[in-house]
């Protein structure tokens, strides 16, 4: 032997079994963590993807800009592409003007016609369904919709009055977010277009609003106003390097919705939020922590089993390392051993685990596609996939290394302190001293028990380091439930509801009929039909049942500070909806002859709270069962200082379900036609909207009964089956893939139970073997072994449990900055993590005692390692 370095590989192969078991738990959790990564780097691909389809490809867009500010935004050193649009003016959807009073007028839709340059279309990712991008001012892309309610097609003119829409009453100018009573078009010039295409409508259009776009031709560029969308080239900074370009060019100061004075600058959060530059601090941050946590339980988990291994290692090869010493070996030398054989493993593992997390997460899913296309109705993985990128490859290995270091380094400390003649006598391991008799153990089990008691204080080193093993598996298990439960509960008011079909009635005098509602559920393939009842209401909340968690000061009355909630609405959500209802109350039940009793509600009092730049999900009152909730029809009403209506509250949800509006700066009460007739909220008993839910084996002459009875009642319709068809794949997966992950971290804890308790054991076998020399039958010993399996188990089970818990209200208290729910003490995940663990370890007992049968006894006594 040339050198002590080539001590690692001699014992790396005298100790086959150890080495494999070592490089495969850091292969293993290599696996994991670069499966997440490529994940969260598919999923975050995928939701970029869908945003901007949705949203479009910029980060934020000055409004009503002049022509030579336009100019400098495009050549701004900042900026790495722009596309210039002008809003021409908004046409209001008809079919025939003079059948139509003025009423009906204004509750039709709207065509916004916006003006794009050739850069812009690709910016707002505009989508041809057919036909072709208009290229000067007389073309237009129109939605098919729009084309149906005009009876036009591709080739045809169509003349659109276009002005700005107006509110008298409130003297301000309305856009696409706002809709007023009282509101006209006014100053409207009539222009004449060429339809060359056909587009698709997007989520961020609004379900009254269509958008028709033309051409900005370059003689267009004139004294006019302007919106200029950009990209950054540093996204993160968008929304402060855009302000400071507002300052430079002199940008006059507007009153934004906030009240606050600012720059007419709006922003694609959306976007911004996916790449890190998100304004809402407790969002990147609840993010950014929850990621730190779920990674660093991974990373522990993974210290504790390599840590496990080479500590053990060490304690073994005590007499070999003092013989070393003892010739001469010096600590660094001694150290330098345990480091070179963690990174030869290492060396080895990583790669491995890399390849498997890689191809794994292929087979995971493709028998995810599989299952999906087979059971879930034909669904696909639509833009999931197995990622692999440098920056994933170099995290996943710089994580890895500096994991594998932390767990050699204790152990490598260890042994390079070890004294040549105490470990040559190997005395050090177990100290003689009174040690707790441990009565209950024995007054239950017996001697067995008394042994198995003993055995686990005599080396409390020992010991502590066997419990943080499997206590880390146990808290990894509590903790992954529970951020999965908290994920899902997050996602259940964040998500966005997306029906296959919609429509919409806007007139005060028509709507579909019951008979219409039952031949729509009569068509194959109908699976919910929610029809909805609607009426605004203006709820003025006592100073005793505001949530002082939640800034409802915008919406304090000046005069009276009296907080109202002006969004706030009763709706009756049809026979499928309160079927959906009822599964969703928290609190109370939907008894409908209690409701039409006491004119109950089902409230509904989350939604978004805005303060200093922060969104966040919170109740905004505190309602309980038994409450009454006061309310005025209208403005007029709450003016004119009349008694205000009550209803009472009989049940509440704690998340959004359904196709309903929960406005901000509103609750939503949830109640039967009866009730709605009661408080004369039921406008006649006509319907609003409905939306239907189907399979895929839908009848093929739905979609055209849908399109006659909205043409029939004066409504529009609107057909976003492929949209709801991604967004429940979307949904489907993630739950599967968090429970999936639960199941994953489960193997893993099991493994390192199994393999602590295992290894523990075998380390004994010559001081067993002793005990069965002196008389000890097999079944007591056998019998001393599970005890110790369990004592050690349930020992761990109690502090992982209380650690867990622990982290599991921090996920919690981290998570709820963004969206406030209620915390639920991980019940179901601790009792299921005891049950788990003491099979476990009856499992991790059995497999040694199996060894140990086929052994022979003298030459186990003679043996000094495994």
């Amino acid at each position: 032997m040339k050198s002590y370095k080539e001590l690692t590989q001699r014992y790396l192969k005298a100790n086959k079994k150890r080495t494999i078991l070592t490089i495969g738990g850091i292969a293993i959790s290599v696996a994991l963590i670069f499966a997440i990564g490529s994940l969260l780097e598919s999923l975050n691909k995928r939701q970029l993807n869908d945003t901007i389809k949705s949203n479009g490809n910029y980060h934020a867009a000055f409004m009503d800009v002049t022509s030579s500010q336009a100019e400098k935004l495009k050549n701004s050193v900042e900026v790495k592409e722009a596309g210039i649009s002008r809003t021409l003016g908004t046409a209001l959807i008809h079919e025939d003007k003079n059948n139509k009073d003025t009423d009906e007028w204004l509750n039709n839709a709207y065509v916004e016609v916006k003006a794009y340059e050739d850069k812009t279309f690709n910016i707002y990712n505009v989508e041809l369904e057919k036909g072709n991008y208009p290229k000067d001012s007389s073309e237009i892309l129109l939605p098919e919709a729009v084309l149906n309610i005009f009876g036009k097609s591709i080739g045809d003119t169509i003349e659109l009055e276009i002005g700005e829409r107006y509110s008298p009453t409130n003297g301000v100018i309305l856009d696409n977010n706002s809709y007023s009573d009282d509101e006209i078009i006014r100053n409207t010039i009539k222009k004449t277009y060429t339809i060359v295409g056909v587009r698709k409508k997007t989520f961020a259009e609004g379900p009254k609003t269509y958008r028709g776009i033309t051409h900005l031709d370059d003689t267009s560029i004139y004294d006019g106003h302007y919106n200029v969308s950009v990209i950054m080239k540093k996204p993160k900074h968008t929304y402060d390097t855009t302000k400071k370009m507002a300052e430079n060019l002199n940008f006059n100061k507007i009153k934004l919705k906030n009240g606050e004075e600012g720059y007419n600058i709006e922003y694609n959060e959306n976007l911004l939020r996916l790449i890190g530059g998100s304004i809402k601090e407790n969002y990147n941050a609840s993010r950014d922590r929850i990621i730190v946590v779920i990674i660093g339980l991974v990373i522990l988990s993974t210290i504790a089993t390599i840590y496990n291994s080479f500590n053990i290692s060490v304690m073994e090869r005590k007499k070999e390392f003092g013989t070393l010493r003892s010739i001469g070996a010096t600590p660094t030398q001694i150290r330098s051993i345990v480091f070179r054989e963690g990174f030869f493993m290492a060396s080895i593992a990583i790669p491995i685990g890399m390849i498997v997390g890689y191809f794994g997460l292929l087979v995971l899913l493709k028998l995810l596609t599989i299952f999906l296309s087979t059971v879930m109705n034909k669904m696909e993985l639509a833009g999931i996939g197995a990622t692999i990128t440098l920056r994933l490859v170099i995290i996943t290995l710089v994580i890895s290394i500096i994991t594998v270091f932390l767990s050699a380094y204790i152990p490598a400390k260890k042994a390079g302190k070890i004294s040549p003649i105490e470990a040559i006598r190997n005395t050090t391991d177990i100290k003689v001293g009174k040690l707790k008799s441990g009565k209950l153990s024995s007054k239950l089990f017996k001697a067995e028990g008394y042994l198995a008691s003993r055995n686990l204080r005599r080396n409390k080193k020992k010991f502590r380091i066997t419990i943080f093993s499997i206590a880390i598996s146990i808290v990894l298990f509590i903790v992954f439930n529970s951020f999965v439960s908290m994920s899902l509960k997050v996602n259940n008011f964040t998500a966005r509801y997306t029906p296959n079909y919609s429509c919409y009635f806007g007139s005060s005098t028509l709507s579909p009929s019951e008979d219409d509602i039952k031949a729509i559920k009569s068509f194959r393939g109908v699976d919910k039909v929610y029809s909805k009842l609607f009426s605004s209401a203006i709820v003025s909340v006592d100073d005793n049942k505001l949530n002082q968690k939640a800034d409802l000061s915008n919406l304090k009355d000046p005069e009276s500070n009296q907080i109202n909630l002006y969004n706030s609405s009763f709706v009756y959500p049809g026979e499928d909806g309160i079927k959906e209802l009822k599964k969703n109350i928290s609190k109370g039940e939907f008894d409908e002859v209690s409701l039409e009793k006491e004119n109950g509600v089902i409230l509904f009092q989350t939604n978004i709270s805005r303060n200093a730049g922060k969104s966040t999900y919170v109740d905004y009152t505190t309602y309980d069962v038994g409450d009454y909730i006061k309310f005025y029809y209208n403005h007029d009403d709450y003016n004119s200082e009349k008694a205000p209506e009550k209803v009472k509250v009989m049940g509440i949800i704690e998340a959004p379900f359904g196709p309903f509006d929960y406005k901000e700066g509103g609750v939503t009460m949830f109640t039967t036609k009866k009730v709605l007739e009661n408080i004369k909220m039921d406008n006649g008993g006509k319907i609003s909207s409905l939306a239907i839910e189907t399979l895929d084996n839908e009848d093929e002459g739905l979609k055209t009964y849908l399109k006659d009875i909205t043409k029939k009642n004066n409504g529009y319709f609107n057909d976003t089956k492929e949209n709801a068809r991604e967004e429940k794949q979307f949904q489907i997966m993630m739950q599967i893939f968090l429970y999936g992950f639960v199941a994953v971290i489960s193997l893993i804890s099991a493994i390192n139970i199994i393999n602590t308790i295992t290894t523990n054991v075998l380390l004994r076998k010559k001081e067993l073997s002793m005990l069965q020399a002196v008389g000890m039958t097999t079944k007591d010993m056998h019998k001393s072994i599970y005890l110790e399996s369990l004592f050690c188990t349930f020992t761990a089970w109690v502090y992982g449990t209380i650690v867990g818990v622990g982290i599991s209200y921090f996920l919690y208290g981290t998570a709820s900055k963004s969206v406030e729910f209620k915390w639920d003490a991980p019940i179901e995940a601790i009792f299921i993590s005891l049950i788990g663990s003491i099979i476990i370890s009856l499992i991790a007992g059995i497999i040694p005692i199996r060894k140990l049968r086929k052994e022979n006894i003298i030459e186990n006594i003679r043996r000094e390692s495994i």
